[in-house]
């Protein structure tokens, strides 16, 4: 099955409606790490594609609401959007709004021993999100 069949099909399971503009945006946001919202309306411009940032807006709510994507906020307030289903970490730096996933099952499995050990009364944990915050050094 090729990659545009297979987010059509997530589309699809999802229960929305199928349209170009949305198998782009999960093209888009396979291979582009982290984008935000304008930076996918800039993608579809690169690809000589028209769509309405309300479109773009509109359509990562329609996603998130579905769970197809998830969305995370830095800390200086850019919303930006990852397909990435597996658990993981982010890395951050304040310095240009960089964000990268960390995979680390060592630190994952800790946490959820944790929360089952300690518990949280009347809460139940659906998800983690944690974000280290710092700065890269491959410049």
């Amino acid at each position: 099955m090729n990659e545009l069949n297979t987010y059509r099909e997530k589309i699809v399971n999802s229960g929305l409606k199928v349209t170009n503009q949305r198998v782009l945006i999960l093209s888009i946001l396979e291979h582009i790490s982290h984008p935000s919202a304008d930076d996918i309306l800039q993608e579809f411009r690169n690809r000589n594609r028209n769509v309405s940032i309300g479109t773009v807006y509109n359509t990562l709510e329609a996603f998130v609401e579905k769970r197809l994507i998830r969305k995370l906020e830095t800390e200086g307030g850019v919303v930006r959007y990852e397909l990435s289903p597996d658990s993981h970490f982010h890395l951050y730096s304040r310095e240009d709004e960089r964000v990268e996933d960390y995979f680390d099952d060592e630190l994952l499995n800790l946490i959820h021993k944790y929360i089952e050990e300690k518990g949280i009364k009347n809460f139940s944990v659906d998800e983690i999100r944690l974000q280290f915050i710092g700065s890269f050094t491959d410049k």
